[in-house]
């Protein structure tokens, strides 16, 4: 081989290199970000959750509540973690991408549509169709979801590798991207649909019950005669939507 083209390998593998650095300190600086955002959080509205949550008898209300509020907590941390960690840790990873591609994803999008479902089935006056059909939804959406989740794991996996001598990388490194637009759009679709779904039925109620209902309607949107339960749904519903 030529000088000319080692030179040329060699400057690829540490364009490689140099990219792989930059992003993973870039998803690290992410997950902490994140991470002491939802600490935060969680600290501010500790007095209220203690007197409203904690204290409370169980149930699956509070079960979804717990879940949905500290399993993000969890995971962040240990995200971080793994992504901070130096050394051989090729079996660790291995396991780390089956939680994170196919756990994960799937038990926050159950506890998320579970809560959703509670609101739409609670607004609309315990509607049974309603509920079966929005079930049904929720159902090709994890069933989906599950299968992108399992199929994204095995090729994860696959691809893992352990980085090079003397380079101090953390995290878990894949090869390559192993994943394309047609791999994940299918999933990505029932996802779509069903938070467009429960957004436009709880702007409908709020529609019925404060717009159409009211003479002054506009006037009226700040008085207390509104119901707060309605209103934190509207208001949760849509930044749910946005984000989502």
């Amino acid at each position: 081989m030529s000088s000319a083209a080692s030179e040329g390998l060699i400057e690829q593998l540490f364009a490689y290199e140099l990219n792989a650095i930059r992003q993973l300190q870039a998803a690290n600086y992410v997950t902490v970000s994140a991470l002491c955002f939802v600490m935060w959080d969680t600290c501010l509205n500790i007095p209220r959750e203690v007197q409203y949550i904690w204290k409370s008898s169980w149930s699956f209300p509070k079960f979804l509540y717990l879940l949905i509020r500290y399993y993000p907590v969890v995971c962040l941390l240990l995200m971080a973690t793994v992504n901070t960690t130096l050394g051989d840790k090729h079996n660790v990873c291995i396991s780390y991408m089956w939680w994170l591609c196919a756990t994960t994803p799937q038990i926050m999008i159950i506890g998320a549509n579970s809560i959703l479902l509670l609101r739409i089935h609670a607004l609309y006056g315990r509607n049974r169709k309603l509920l079966i059909a929005l079930l049904f939804c929720v159902g090709v959406e994890l069933g989906l979801e599950f299968y992108a989740g399992i199929k994204a794991a095995i090729l994860a996996t696959k691809n893992i590798i352990e980085a090079p001598a003397g380079i101090p990388l953390s995290g878990c490194l894949i090869v390559s991207n192993p994943f394309t637009f047609q791999f994940t759009l299918f999933a990505w679709i029932p996802c779509i649909f069903n938070a467009l779904t429960f957004f436009l039925l709880t702007a409908y109620k709020f529609y019925e019950k404060v717009i159409a209902e009211s003479q002054d309607s506009w006037r009226s949107l700040g008085r207390k005669d509104i119901s707060p339960v309605l209103i934190a749904f509207v208001r949760d519903g849509t930044i749910f939507f946005f984000l989502w």
